[in-house]
């Protein structure tokens, strides 16, 4: 079936029948780049300009890639099977893996997280004496990644470094390089590093990737950096059909090596490059797009566009200027339920913020109110240390001269072997230039050690000799290694409710694993990598990578943080601005839209990075699809430190005809609003408790009418005592300060044991009047009546109050 490109745009069609010859195609937020992307592959087979093995198209994330695979598959059905279509890191391992013996590796080599570099590197220091206090790890471990992404191996970095820490970083560079390589083992870094310096070097391996692959198109090329830059060269240098796609507006990267000049200079590089722009928006509403136009326009190094949409206007964006940061977590959650009640779905709202310290403020607020949240970017489930566990002794099966992972589990579950077995055992390997796990066999002979010791560890040993005999099933391979290490005995053993709860952690991963499984069948097969010396015009044969306990493991270990963005249940999103990248929400809240908070205090003062920080607010507003709320505070606590930060200059560069402000919220209730008070109990109970219940009757927004802090503070001489004028209770008459003459702890301990039974009729901070329907322990299923809703709520951590 022809694809039908009367359904695009102009540009968007420019960009799909244009195949010849190098092309930039600028795309902004929300303007269909993977529609475009997708097309144009289908425009290419339909046509039969290229076979399906001659495409590559590299994505930003895992979770990218499937997505235009999806799509690929819609369009022209099974005809992209087999398709290259990956990250650059999924990639640069398939190359690695045909080749990897030509860099002194074997094809089973492990890839290394971020933990276990850390643990590697804090080895190597304690092996070359190196002070961690005066030279912190995560300090060391950034310049040497950002030497790696920027191609420099460790003799060119020894000869550049002139300072101290890189001096230091020197040394440990070279011999992390030797460590890996004896572990058989990569980071994240070196997959770009060894797959640049494998096309450089050698000359056949390279002609065989350039001849095979026709077309090249990458994703997101505003992201890329040296490493990656360099590969996409090598790699077009062939044909020269080189399509990139990016949004210059949206490189918030640099400090993860990306490199704004890639795109800025893509024609420079291809003096005979063609440029579309993708304008058109297909996301937003028209006030959303013309702050973010706005507010972007202040930025010197960029290309022109604007964003343009046929769709309405829309809300204009809320701005709330709260008095503290419980005061916008509050409101925030308090709009939430009005979204809610007007028919949206928690999947459909988002939380974003600047910085990962702001969220526990706002998830205590979100707690309280009774709305269901998910947090993207916390502890990862791979991360955890039972699944770290369960890894270890997977890949051990796989690479045995993994060192990380044997000293990582050699004693787990406990088996009797001491730390200074563990370093007898590793002194033995360094002096034989051998694996720890081949050391630790010679262990089991070593008479000076205790025969009770030399049995466990002959255990440890046999358990991973037995893993690699098993064949068969994918799923019972990994039961039968799991339960012959005896993760979960012990952990049955120890009987307590964290050890249930890691266990059930680990039948999660064998979710994880049957998950695998059904998306890795033989239809996902991808066409072998080329290999020198083949003809570049037969059929590669389809290499299925999905039923092997290798095959499992790369692909755990290349999952990012949002390729785990679930869909489970109804809850609102929180997030950080950089997580939130492509993504797209009907409602949008950003919190702490404040000078030294966004923009970050260490941009302050260099330009480059505030326009980076003013990419990142275009990227937080250009999320939004029909509502955007941006707040701030007149003071917050912040590391335990409280800061009175002036508005975001964002806000400012966003005209005033297209914001709505309201807001300092809890001036006058002077610290007796539930939202104020920092204890978890002592909320549920009695009226007297906060201020006999008035509270609760309040308008938060009324009296400020939207002035800046400096003129409220001018109206009413503090801005934190006085109420805001027009502020009236539920009964109607105009109320002073909240609570004044309340004695703070009167009717605490009463309140704190308030029992609740069903029947009651409660008030609460958000939802109003409501009637309990049933009590289970500490939770309240209250039904309220403005809604209609029933809600299940913590009974001390609720801002409800008994009435009658």
């Amino acid at each position: 079936m022809p694809i039908d490109i009367d359904t695009l745009n102009g540009p968007q069609r420019e960009a799909v029948v244009t195949t010849e010859g190098p092309l930039l195609v600028l795309a902004g937020a929300g303007s269909g780049k993977t529609r475009v992307l997708t097309y144009r592959i289908a425009n290419i087979l339909e046509q039969n300009l290229a076979a399906p093995w001659e495409i590559l198209a590299i994505t930003f994330t895992n979770k990218a890639a499937a997505e235009m695979r999806e799509r690929l598959a819609q369009l022209v059905g099974g005809r992209a099977r087999g398709m290259w279509v990956s990250t650059f890191h999924s990639m640069c391992v398939r190359i690695l893996r045909a080749d990897a013996d030509r860099l002194g590796f074997t094809k089973s080599f492990t890839i290394y997280d971020v933990d276990d570099m850390k643990r590697l590197y804090k080895d190597i220091m304690a092996e070359l004496n190196i002070d961690p206090k005066r030279f912190p790890v995560n300090q060391l471990m950034n310049r040497i990644s950002s030497a790696k992404n920027d191609l420099v191996v460790p003799g060119d970095f020894e000869s550049r470094a002139t300072d101290p820490v890189g001096r230091v970083a020197a040394q440990v560079y070279t011999r992390l390089q030797e460590r890996l390589r004896a572990a058989n083992a990569v980071d994240f870094d070196d997959l770009l590093l060894y797959a640049y310096l494998l096309l450089k070097q050698h000359e056949d391996v390279r002609t065989a990737y350039q001849e095979r692959f026709r077309y090249i198109m990458v994703d997101e090329y505003q992201d890329t950096n040296r490493a990656q830059y360099a590969i996409t060269m090598l790699l077009a240098a062939g044909h020269r059909n080189v399509m990139v796609v990016g949004d210059d507006d949206q490189s918030i990267y640099s400090w993860r090596g990306a490199d704004l000049r890639n795109i800025l200079e893509f024609e420079s590089d291809y003096p005979e490059a063609r440029v579309v722009k993708l304008e058109q928006n297909y996301r937003s509403v028209g006030n959303i797009l013309a702050a973010a136009n706005a507010v972007i326009a202040n930025n010197q190094h960029r290309k022109a566009k604007r964003l343009f949409t046929s769709s309405g206007d829309g809300d204009k964006i809320s701005v709330y200027m709260a008095s503290d940061e419980r005061d916008e977590g509050r409101w925030i959650a308090g709009e939430i339920e009005k979204r809610c009640a007007d028919g949206v779905s928690y999947n459909n709202m988002a939380v974003f913020y600047r910085t990962n310290a702001q969220s526990r403020m706002l998830e205590d607020m979100l707690l309280r109110a009774g709305v269901p949240y998910r947090i993207v970017g916390g502890t990862r489930f791979f991360d955890r240390a039972e699944i770290r566990d369960v890894m270890a002794y997977l890949t051990l099966v796989v690479n045995p001269a993994d060192d990380i992972a044997a000293k990582r589990v050699v004693n787990v579950p406990r088996r009797g072997i001491g730390k200074a077995t563990i370093e007898r055992i590793d002194q033995f390997g360094r002096e034989l230039n051998m694996p720890f796990l081949t050391a630790a066999e010679l262990a089991i002979v070593d008479e000076d050690i205790r025969p009770a010791t030399r049995r466990a560890v002959g255990e440890f040993v046999q358990v991973l000799k037995d893993g690699a005999s098993y064949e068969g099933d994918l799923r019972k391979v990994i039961e039968r290694i799991i339960d012959q290490a005896g993760l979960i005995e012990a952990l049955q053993n120890e009987g307590t409710d964290e050890a249930r709860g890691r266990i059930e952690n680990i039948q999660e991963f064998l979710g994880v694993v049957d998950e695998f499984v059904e998306t890795h069948d033989a239809e996902d097969a991808d066409y072998a990598a080329p290999t020198a010396g083949e003809s570049p015009e037969a059929e590669p044969v389809r290499v299925l990578r999905g039923d092997s306990l290798a095959d499992f493991i790369e692909w755990v270990r290349l999952r990012t943080d949002l390729d785990t963005v679930t869909e489970d249940g109804q809850a609102v999103t929180l997030m950080t601005v950089h997580s939130s990248k492509g993504l797209e929400f009907d409602c949008v809240w950003v919190a702490g839209m404040e000078e030294t908070l966004f923009p970050h205090m260490n941009s302050v003062g260099d330009a480059a990075a505030v326009e980076e920080e003013r990419r990142l607010a275009y990227v937080a507003i250009t999320r939004a699809r029909k509502k955007l709320y941006l707040t701030c505070a007149q003071q917050r606590q912040i590391f335990g430190q409280t800061h009175a930060n002036p508005i975001s200059r964002f806000i400012g560069e966003i005209p005033s005809e297209l914001r709505q402000t309201t807001g300092l919220g809890s001036a006058g209730f002077s610290g007796t609003g539930w939202e104020k008070r920092g204890s978890r109990r002592g909320i549920a109970g009695s009226g007297t408790e906060a201020g006999e219940g008035r509270v609760f009757g309040r308008s938060s927004a009324s009296g400020s009418g939207g002035r800046s802090f400096a003129e409220y503070r001018a109206a009413t001489g503090s801005g934190r005592t006085a109420a805001s004028s027009g502020s009236v209770s539920r009964g109607g008459a105009a109320s002073g300060r909240v609570g004044a003459g309340v004695n703070p702890n009167a009717g605490k301990k009463a309140a704190a044991k308030a029992a609740f039974a069903a029947g009651d009729a409660v008030d609460h901070k958000t939802f109003g009047r409501g009637i309990v329907v049933k009590v289970d322990g500490d939770t309240l299923h209250v039904k309220f009546a403005k809604t209609g809703q029933t809600k299940k709520l913590l009974r001390d951590y609720a801002p409800i109050v008994k009435i009658g």
